[in-house]
C-alpha cells in the first residue's frame, strides 16, 4: 500500500491467488480517505443532512477508537 496524504488516497493491490496459480489476477484498489472532521462539511456542500454517525454497522457510538465512520443522512 501506498498513501498519498495530499489526495488522502491509499493505493493498493489484490493479488488473487489458488492453488496451482499464484497471483493470477492483480486488482488496484485506490481507497479515497474522508476525515471525521471533513465528512459532515462535505455532505452538506452537497444537500444532505447528517442525522447520525455510528463507529460501526452494529450502531456503537462514534469515537476516536472506531475503526469505522458510518453515517445516516438525508437529503435536504
Amino acid at each position: 500500500m501506498n498513501y498519498d496524504a495530499a489526495t488522502q488516497v491509499n493505493y493498493a493491490a489484490w493479488h488473487l491467488s489458488a492453488p496451482g496459480r499464484p497471483n493470477y489476477l492483480t486488482i488496484p484498489l485506490h481507497l479515497r480517505c474522508i476525515f471525521p472532521q471533513e465528512l459532515p462539511m462535505l455532505l452538506a456542500a452537497n444537500g444532505f443532512r447528517l442525522d447520525t454517525r455510528y463507529g460501526d454497522f452494529g450502531g456503537e457510538p462514534f469515537t476516536s477508537e472506531s475503526p469505522r465512520q458510518v453515517c445516516v443522512s438525508y437529503a435536504r
